[in-house]
């Protein structure tokens, strides 16, 4: 686990000194964003889980991120996102946090006109927090359990429209898809270990800011 978050912490290292350097010399702009999420859970979270109470149902979520147009139409940036998701006939949630880097390409030139879709990718570090059976005092309990971190991995195409000189709304469809088989959870000196990759699909709808251009 420790090669994992060294390879995220050298691809941000990576990321951020490549934007010292990648200028976008006609209008160089930075780009904030907020949103919110719907998230769908897939396949073993969704469906597979024992006992049925554990299956994840949809939720919602938020997004935040930040980004440089190292070209009219690309973006390289930080993100981060919660997906929050309840168990089934429970009190309870399973969360996903991830922060990491994003790319974006955009179809159209930004700086000839207001509208246009885009390609999105992300990979990241994800700590989940999922519903588990864990052995508690007086015998099996539910409980959000927090798994060690793992990498997150996402693709999405996105819709984004400008609506004055710094402002635009976008929306965005994004697959994720997290590598959390095997990893574990420890309660009590017992460690519990998820036992397949975990796959989301996420509506997000928000605004973006643009800062710029320099002079």
């Amino acid at each position: 686990m420790k090669r994992v978050i060294q390879s995220v912490v050298i691809l941000t290292v990576l990321l951020c000194s490549s934007l010292a350097f990648a200028q976008y010399e006609d209008e160089s702009y930075i780009e904030g964003y907020v949103g919110a999420n719907y998230t769908l859970p897939m396949g073993y979270l969704k469906n597979d889980l024992i006992p049925d109470s554990l299956n994840a149902e949809a939720g919602v979520g938020f997004d935040i991120g930040a980004g440089y147009y190292v070209k009219s139409n690309m973006v390289v940036g930080l993100y981060f996102n919660l997906r929050n998701l309840t168990a089934q006939e429970l009190d309870l949630n399973h969360r996903v946090y991830e922060f990491g880097t994003y790319g974006k390409y955009y179809f159209f030139d930004l700086s000839e006109g207001s509208f246009s879709p885009y390609l999105k990718v992300t990979a990241g570090l994800n700590f989940s927090k999922l519903v588990t059976i864990v052995e508690g005092e007086t015998g099996p309990a539910f409980r959000e359990l927090s798994l060690d971190p793992t990498i997150g991995t996402g693709a999405a195409l996105g819709i984004y429209y400008k609506t004055n000189e710094y402002g635009s709304l976008f929306l965005e469809a994004a697959y994720n898809y997290d590598f959390t088989d095997g990893v574990a959870g420890e309660f009590k000196g017992i460690d519990y270990e998820w036992k397949e990759n975990n796959q989301y699909l996420m509506l997000k709808v928000g605004v973006q800011f643009n800062i710029g251009p320099k002079e």
